[in-house]
């Protein structure tokens, strides 16, 4: 996770895209900035504009809860999209020399809008192995 924070830290409005083992294409944006430095130090959004998606579902996740944190930073783990008691959404760490993930929101975890069935963002799966992670900045004219 080293090469995640070395180059997205500090670095506001950026947009995570994940591809897993199976196929699966997803990710989230967030306006907040990243950071290594505090181990899981969380960031809630006042603007709440933060958003996980499901490129396979074509579903869009909105953040809508003001009283939790969108994201979480820490060291070992890349992209940490959260919600709900600082329960994830979706968290990319190292394991072994591979970049692996879970998606550990359900149903009863409801900071992102409509889940109609738990680790949907995932196909129903909790865990993934990542094939590609890519982060971008997205700047916008004032």
């Amino acid at each position: 996770m080293q090469t995640f924070h070395n180059k997205c830290d500090n670095i506001k409005g950026t947009l995570s895209i994940i591809k897993t083992t199976k196929g699966m294409k997803f990710g989230g944006y967030t306006e907040q900035y990243w950071n290594a430095g505090k181990n899981g130090e969380s960031r809630k959004d006042a603007k709440n504009i933060c958003f996980c998606f499901s490129l396979d579902l074509f579903k869009i996740y909105n953040f809508d809860d003001n009283n939790q944190s969108c994201i979480c930073c820490h060291n070992n783990y890349g992209p940490w999209f959260c919600g709900y008691n600082e329960q994830c959404f979706i968290i990319i760490y190292n394991n072994n020399g591979y970049l692996v993930g879970d998606t550990l929101y359900q149903t009863k975890y409801n900071s992102f809008g409509k889940i109609d069935y738990d680790y949907e963002i995932n196909n129903g799966q909790k865990d993934f192995s990542v094939v590609e992670l890519e982060v971008f900045q997205i700047l916008f004219d004032n």
